[in-house]
């Protein structure tokens, strides 16, 4: 949710972005932080640095969250698919 507020913002026609935005989100399901999501970040992040890999650290966020969801992520950067036990639809 924060990076896709921080592209309204950053768009020159905001309302037609926020228009878009909530198109998109209409009917689908949020997933917010519960306590096992930090244990998973930093499990991610540990395991990434220990294999001198790096990601967006908001992305970090993202892989702890469909981890624990037990879902496959739906994405387009590549970089997701450095992060261990992740399942990444490429698209």
């Amino acid at each position: 949710m924060a990076e896709l507020l921080l592209g309204v913002l950053k768009a020159e026609k905001r309302e037609a972005a926020w228009s878009q935005v909530t198109k998109v989100l209409l009917g689908q399901h949020i997933f917010h932080v519960s306590p096992t999501t930090p244990m998973n970040y930093a499990l991610i992040y540990y395991d990434l640095e220990q294999r001198g890999l790096k990601i967006p650290v908001n992305d970090i966020w993202i892989a702890a969250l469909a981890i624990e969801a037990d879902l496959p992520l739906l994405a387009r950067d590549e970089h997701f698919a450095r992060v261990r036990g992740l399942t990444v639809i490429q698209c």
